[in-house]
């Protein structure tokens, strides 16, 4: 193994061995919040590869465009995102 991968596991290691210290022994000197994590993947609602996947002049981006936008607008996507946000109300 390299030196810096050396220095990264001893890091790592330490900073177990305090963090487990802590919870085990004196937790009210060590105070670690409570973090909760959610993630969600979100569609834009278009595919965009038409407008990367070959070299397209300005008429035919503007034509891409036009299509992508239009699909996106057929996602209705703020209905979306409104049903994510009450979501996120809901869990949290």
């Amino acid at each position: 193994m390299g030196k810096v991968l050396k220095k990264l596991f001893l890091i790592l290691f330490i900073s177990l061995f305090f963090v487990s210290y802590s919870q085990a022994f004196n937790s009210k000197h060590f105070h670690i919040p409570k973090v909760k994590v959610m993630d969600q993947n979100m569609y834009l609602g278009a595919d965009l590869s038409p407008l990367f996947g070959e070299e397209l002049n300005p008429e035919e981006i503007e034509i891409v465009a036009g299509e992508i936008i239009a699909e996106i607008i057929a996602s209705n996507y703020p209905a979306r995102a409104e049903a994510f946000a009450k979501m996120i109300k809901t869990l949290r």
